[in-house]
């Protein structure tokens, strides 16, 4: 049941939400949607879900993850991660870019007086936009969060069926590469 909770504490926390961003509180973020997905979990066991043969598995399995719902929240995650990811690779760049310039301007201001300010006023113009960022960045979180509980119980039932598989161990997952139990 706790699969998913980790993979989007791992999503808020690459999103820079946490150092900057002042959204709402995460605690009672996070109190709701694990409420959510306990709520979809237990709707998730269906009586007969014992007798069901690998065939009925793989289908029930696969109407529920096709869902227009589940297949936009996933595309959406997706194009989220590789934003992140090369949000942080700009990132890296424009530190290593800094770095130079200040160092620059330190040893520069060590001559010039009055220098100093100038280099003050550029990292707080630096600490704005990466609060501007980390907030925009919060507020994507937030909305792929709410995506999740949205679609939690197709989630959460897709959860049990690859459980009913792999305790049956149905043979579509050996094909698809899945862990043995």
């Amino acid at each position: 049941m706790r699969a998913i909770a980790p993979m989007l504490m791992c999503a808020l926390t690459l999103s820079g939400g946490g150092a900057f961003a002042q959204s709402a509180d995460p605690d009672a973020m996070m109190a709701r949607f694990e409420a959510t997905q306990a709520a979809a979990a237990a709707q998730a066991q269906h009586p007969g879900d014992d007798q069901l043969t690998c065939d009925q598995i793989q289908t029930e399995m696969t109407s529920t993850m096709s869902d227009p719902a589940v297949q936009t929240q996933i595309q959406q995650m997706g194009a989220w991660a590789q934003e992140q990811q090369q949000r942080a690779d700009a990132g890296r760049a424009q530190a290593g870019a800094q770095i130079v310039g200040n160092m620059a301007l330190g040893l520069a201001s060590s001559f010039v007086p009055w220098l100093g300010y100038s280099q003050m006023a550029a990292q707080r113009a630096q600490m704005s936009q990466m609060q501007n960022r980390a907030d925009d960045a919060q507020a994507r979180a937030d909305q792929l969060m709410s995506g999740m509980e949205g679609v939690m119980p197709q989630l959460m039932r897709g959860q049990r069926l690859y459980e009913l598989a792999q305790g049956q161990q149905c043979a579509f997952l050996q094909e698809q590469g899945a862990p043995a139990p």
